[in-house]
């Protein structure tokens, strides 16, 4: 049996104004960039009779359109977001190779764009407590074997990989988390490894965060992360 990869590295975002609203972003790769907007801002809702901050997605969706027009170059009413047949938002106009990926969790959401390619991301709150039931319901049982022996992140970079992976082939929830599997930091869905390539890692070890995005072949052959 494999040996799963225990926890990803911290990820350090730089902080910067979008809007009037404190945002960490990230340039991950010359094609890919990632924003992060967390709880202190005006589009999180506190929900009457629970504890926790919820993400206003009305609001945070307005301030993704603004950022698909800056990032385009282009009027935010130019912008137009779909639904695609299995739930995923897709820029319908202006017609652009651009893609973008959406996730939201307690207090915090992210957004990730990219210029080549396909792109997956997922975020999720790291809550040791619910372990028991995401086993039952996101892993395989070589998976949870392996991960019952690894601190608490692990068990939810591991989900968010399956996550992001979902948004990457566009399928959202309409396949079955247990018949994807992250083994070794690769992904395989229905057993048949994937060929992609996968980022996971923690963010103030409270939040899990995974990218799956194509892999980038340089013109030397070798692999351009």
């Amino acid at each position: 049996m494999g040996e799963y990869q225990i926890s990803g590295p911290e990820i350090d975002f730089n902080d910067h104004i979008f809007d009037g609203l404190s945002v960490k972003i990230i340039n991950y790769s010359p094609f890919i960039q990632i924003w992060m907007f967390s709880s202190d801002e005006s589009y999180i809702s506190q929900y009457r009779n629970t504890r926790s901050n919820i993400v206003n997605r009305e609001k945070a969706n307005t301030i993704r359109k603004k950022i698909l027009a800056q990032t385009l170059n282009t009027t935010e009413s130019e912008i137009i977001v779909e639904l695609g047949d299995n739930g995923k938002p897709l820029l319908r106009n202006p017609p652009s190779t651009l893609e973008f990926s959406t996730s939201y969790t307690h207090s915090c959401w992210v957004l990730a764009i990219s210029h080549k390619g396909s792109i997956g991301i997922d975020i999720e709150k790291i809550a040791p407590a619910s372990i028991e039931h995401i086993f039952k319901v996101a892993f395989s049982d070589r998976e949870q074997a392996m991960l019952k022996r690894c601190p608490p992140g692990a068990t939810f970079e591991s989900w968010t990989a399956k996550e992001a992976y979902l948004k990457y082939i566009k399928k959202g929830f309409n396949e079955n988390l247990r018949q994807v599997e992250v083994i070794d930091g690769r992904i395989y869905h229905r057993r048949i490894e994937q060929d992609l390539s996968l980022f996971s890692g923690r963010i103030n070890n409270e939040y899990a965060l995974s990218l799956v995005y194509p892999v980038y072949p340089k013109t030397d052959g070798s692999i351009l992360l």
